[in-house]
């Protein structure tokens, strides 16, 4: 038995399930939230790029706290920097119903998104550190379900109570959820972190912000995101352009394909290797773009959507999963930071790069989607040189 089995607690799936709930909570409240609030925002006489700019300022603020969220976790422990995430979620949320004026609710945007920060790089860690080592590529795959799910059913919930209670009532039911989330991760046992393999040596200022040991699977992550970016960002228009109905339903196909690769990827990628659902993971990305591109129908779409999301679901995870695996256990708070902001970076920089190279198309989608295919092919490349794995490799 190796330090961190000793280390973790005999209940380590009444945790991890607590951690499950309380991560469900987190990413539904936020959904429901993130699609209502630009229409909250118009109503308040807020012009469209004002609009950008307040909800431009979460996702700033998420990334530039990230690091120092991931370094904090690992000096002074998950659970407390959980629950503080969640509370300033709570009192963003009440900011946002309460605020006075615009420049108020950019500051409460911006607190939000530290709380995000702090959230979702804590329960990302928090389910590294509780899930058996050798059961840990499925366990993460699962504990993904619970922001899928979440993230799924967020936003229909959201407009559900905007269009029963109004903005004030709906920003209401999802304080309810948050409080939920708090209660239930206040019950949480944090697994005992093993001593450090490296001592008390003094690190360079950098290594107290970026891992080296898990660069790789962050940068082939950013790659994905900018491909993922282009998805998320214009498939709405793009359906629209070309005829093929309700954008909706290409994200609902989506995310029932992410959400049943899950727990097939997972397990797999401990019974064989992370790279066995990493590869064609991510060869299934690029082909799912490429079917994008050329559909010539809404059934041809609907099926790039069921490719995308099975990739996406298979190689999002075993990514996520070797940034745990390739560092010691008491950085694994800053390389989940890391892995996090890798992806908050391909998905901000794909969305304006692929927006720049749409206006000089002239608004031709399909040129852009085969464009985004080949800036996200590189990582595979890398990842495929690179990405060798071995159990000298897995410190944790």
């Amino acid at each position: 038995m190796d330090e961190r089995e000793k280390n973790q607690p005999p209940d380590w799936l009444r945790d991890f399930i607590l951690v499950a709930v309380s991560r469900f909570g987190i990413f539904f409240s936020f959904r429901q939230i993130n699609p209502v609030f630009p229409v909250y925002l118009a109503s308040l006489g807020a012009t469209g790029s004002l609009i950008g700019l307040v909800m431009s300022s979460f996702t700033v603020m998420a990334t530039l706290s990230r690091p120092f969220v991931g370094m904090f976790i690992d000096r002074s422990g998950r659970k407390r920097f959980l629950l503080l995430g969640i509370v300033l979620l709570m009192v963003s949320t009440l900011g946002y119903a309460w605020a006075p004026s615009l420049a108020f609710l950019v500051a409460f945007r911006m607190l939000h998104g530290v709380g995000w920060s702090a959230c979702t790089t804590t329960v990302s860690t928090l389910a590294a550190d509780i899930a058996p080592s050798q059961r840990r590529g499925a366990m993460i795959a699962y504990a993904g379900l619970a922001s899928n799910v979440g993230g799924a059913l967020g936003p229909i919930a959201g407009f559900a109570a905007y269009n029963a209670f109004g903005f004030q009532g709906m920003f209401l039911t999802v304080i309810g959820v948050i409080v939920a989330s708090f209660f239930f991760a206040l019950p949480l046992k944090e697994p005992v972190r093993p001593p450090s393999r490296e001592g008390e040596r003094r690190r360079h200022w950098l290594e107290l912000l970026f891992v080296r040991e898990s660069l790789l699977p962050s940068v082939i992550m950013a790659f994905l995101a900018f491909g993922h970016a282009g998805i998320s960002t214009y498939i709405p228009l793009y359906v629209l352009q070309r005829g093929f109905g309700n954008p909706a339903y290409y994200f609902a196909v989506e995310a029932v394909f992410v959400i049943l690769s899950r727990p097939i990827a997972g397990p797999l990628s401990d019974r064989f290797s992370r790279r066995a659902i990493i590869l064609p993971g991510y060869c299934l990305q690029l082909l799912g773009l490429v079917v994008v591109a050329l559909a010539p129908s809404t059934a041809v779409l609907l099926m790039a959507a069921a490719i995308n999301g099975l990739g996406f679901g298979s190689a999002h995870p075993g990514l996520m999963t070797l940034a745990i695996d390739w560092v010691p256990a008491e950085r694994r708070g800053l390389s989940m930071a890391q892995f996090q902001t890798f992806h908050d970076l391909g998905i901000g920089i794909g969305a304006v790069v692929l927006g720049v190279l749409l206006d000089l198309m002239h608004g031709n989608f399909s040129a852009m989607y085969l464009v985004s295919m080949a800036v996200v092919s590189p990582g595979l490349g890398i990842y495929a040189l690179l990405g060798k794995e071995s159990s000298a490799r897995r410190l944790a």
